[in-house]
C-alpha cells in the first residue's frame, strides 16, 4: 500500500510540474512576422522591476513575444526597441534644441524618436491645453497626430476626446517590486504608431517608479 501511494504521489507531482512548466510560455516571433505583430497588436504587455536602475522587458504583442525594449542612460533616458537583436528605433526623453512658438508646450518635455540610422521619426510632447496637461504626438515634420493621452499616458483619446485605448500600470504581486504595463488599443478608425505606444510605456515606467518608490520589499 505504501509503495502504491508513493508511486501515485510521484506521478501527481510530475504532472503538476509539467503543467507549471509549459502553462505560461508564449510563442516567439522573429523577423517581419514579429515587426508586423508589434505594429498591429491590440495589446502590448511589458514587465519590469522597481529595483532595476534601467528597465528591460520583452514585448508581448497579443500574447506572442515579438521583441524587447531596453532603457539606458541616467539623466537623459534612451529607450531602444529591437527585434532579433536588431534596433528598430529608439526614443530620447529630452530634446534640448526643440523650438516651438506654441505657448501650450511645456518646456523640456519633448521626446524624439529615431530609426536605427538616426533619422527622426517624430515626437511626443507634454502640452497644457484647455486647463489640463496632455501628451501629444507629432510626426517628423512637427504636425500633430489625431490622438493624445492624459498627463500620465494612461487614457488614450482621439481628437474628438473619445477614449480609444488605455494603459494599465500595476504591481505584479502584493509582494516584491515587480510590475507590469499593458497597452490596450482595440481596433478603431485611429491608427496609433508603435513608437507612440512606446512613448506611453516610457511615461508609465516613470509613473510606476514614482508611485511605488518607497515600497518595502
Amino acid at each position: 500500500m505504501k509503495k502504491r501511494s508513493g508511486i501515485f504521489i510521484s506521478l501527481l507531482l510530475a504532472g503538476t510540474l509539467a503543467l507549471a512548466g509549459c502553462g505560461n510560455k508564449q510563442p516567439k516571433l522573429s523577423g517581419d512576422e514579429a515587426k508586423e505583430a508589434l505594429n498591429n497588436a491590440e495589446k502590448l504587455y511589458f514587465t519590469g522591476n522597481l529595483s532595476d536602475v534601467n528597465t528591460y522587458s520583452n514585448i508581448s504583442a497579443d500574447d506572442k513575444t515579438a521583441g524587447y525594449v531596453e532603457e539606458s542612460g541616467f539623466v537623459t533616458k534612451k529607450y531602444t526597441v529591437s527585434v532579433d537583436k536588431k534596433v528598430l528605433f529608439y526614443i530620447v526623453d529630452e530634446v534640448k534644441d526643440y523650438e516651438s512658438d506654441d505657448p501650450s508646450v511645456v518646456s523640456s518635455t519633448t521626446w524624439e524618436y529615431f530609426d536605427a540610422d538616426g533619422k527622426c521619426l517624430g515626437y511626443a510632447q507634454e502640452r497644457y491645453i484647455d486647463d489640463e496637461y496632455r501628451i501629444v504626438f507629432l510626426d517628423s515634420a512637427g504636425k500633430l497626430k489625431d490622438y493624445h493621452t492624459d498627463e500620465n499616458s494612461q487614457i488614450i483619446y482621439n481628437n474628438d476626446n473619445e477614449q480609444i485605448g488605455t494603459v494599465t500600470s500595476k504591481l505584479s504581486h502584493w509582494y516584491g517590486k515587480g510590475f507590469y504595463i499593458q497597452i490596450d488599443t482595440p481596433k478603431s478608425d485611429t491608427d496609433i504608431a508603435l513608437y507612440d505606444k512606446i512613448a506611453m510605456y516610457m511615461k508609465n515606467v516613470t509613473w510606476v517608479n514614482d508611485k511605488y518608490r518607497d515600497l518595502d520589499d
